[in-house]
């Protein structure tokens, strides 16, 4: 899947698309993949362009994620830009691409975010519905 990614990440650095890889896949290369995950999630811009290039790659477009039959990747843009603060690093490839990916401190940071972002979803209320 990094490989997918770094493939993904050369072909929107074409028409000037920065990708950095979030989500599960961060979190699989940072734990030497004691977690597995099952998509890729990316940030990037949106645009017109960018869907071309993931058709051309031979993704298609199933609601918010892009799929890809044989073999089998979930792709998603969960965001544009990297929150403040969040600066994503390069690392290589097994076959040695260079891809972005988000740092495992702020991946840690962005579970944390997502957790209170949907319990104040469920209870309806904002973060001090945390609060016991």
């Amino acid at each position: 899947m990094l490989e997918a990614a770094a493939i993904i990440q050369e072909q929107m650095a074409a028409i000037g698309v920065a990708v950095a890889v979030v989500g599960g896949l961060a979190v699989a290369y940072w734990t030497s993949a004691r977690y597995v995950t099952t998509d890729i999630d990316v940030l990037m811009p949106s645009s017109d362009e960018a869907h071309a290039i993931l058709q051309e790659l031979g993704f298609k477009r199933d609601g918010r994620v892009w799929v890809l039959e044989n073999p089998e990747i979930v792709f998603e843009a969960p965001g544009s830009f990297p929150e403040g603060g969040d600066e994503p690093g390069n690392i290589e490839t097994p076959s040695g691409r260079t891809l972005r990916i988000l740092p495992a401190a702020d991946m840690g940071l962005w579970r944390f975010r997502e957790v209170i972002h949907w319990m104040e979803r469920r209870r309806g209320g904002s973060a001090d519905a945390l609060a016991p």
